[in-house]
């Protein structure tokens, strides 16, 4: 019985140098404010100047995507508009 009290009361002076030994190198961890910042733009573009452009028709941002519409564009949407009408009147109307 001696025996089994005297290893039940070093386990318990173990136990206890080891949590106050623990206690002293890692103190209670400091809470640090998070600032929330407003997310910064990844382009500053100054889309304004494509209005000034006399090539560019029109332009948007569609979807995270810059879609301009030039006048070759409109050379080639011309052209087709044409030929498709001519398509629809197989005997010509010119």
């Amino acid at each position: 019985m001696k025996n089994t009290l005297l290893i039940v009361l070093a386990f318990y002076i173990f136990g206890l140098t080891s949590f106050l030994v623990a206690s002293e190198i890692s103190p209670e961890p400091i809470q640090k404010q998070l600032e929330i910042q407003e997310p910064k733009p990844l382009y500053n573009l100054d889309l304004s100047e494509l209005d000034k452009l006399d090539c560019v028709y029109w332009w948007e941002i569609q979807n995270d995507t810059l879609k301009i519409w030039t006048a070759e564009d409109e050379k080639k949407s011309e052209a087709e508009r044409h030929e498709y009408i001519r398509s629809l009147d197989p005997d010509g109307w010119e």
